[in-house]
């Protein structure tokens, strides 16, 4: 059997809005365009982890939405927090 293994991506955050207490929404842009589908995920490889995300973007954007709920001591939690514009960060 045959399996496909991720392709890593880094992108760049353009804009980070807190829309309420424990949720954020993060843009990013892209080095490398890649095809995708509403609702399907990319991980976000954050220190030794990889945390799954829904991509909020319809797949005609060239820029990727993220709308990410906070949780106390979360790794991606703790990431999207302090996340500043020009951030690199990288995905699968």
């Amino acid at each position: 059997m045959l399996v496909a293994i991720p392709k890593e991506y880094s992108g760049t955050v353009v804009k980070k809005k807190q829309w309420a207490a424990k949720v954020y929404f993060l843009q990013l842009s892209w080095k490398k365009q890649f095809s995708f589908t509403e609702g399907q995920y990319v991980s976000f490889l954050i220190e030794n982890h990889r945390r799954p995300l829904s991509i909020a973007s319809q797949s005609t954007d060239e820029l990727l939405d993220f709308v990410i709920d906070i949780y106390p001591q979360g790794v991606c939690s703790k990431y999207t927090e302090t996340a500043k514009i020009g951030d690199t960060s990288r995905c699968m």
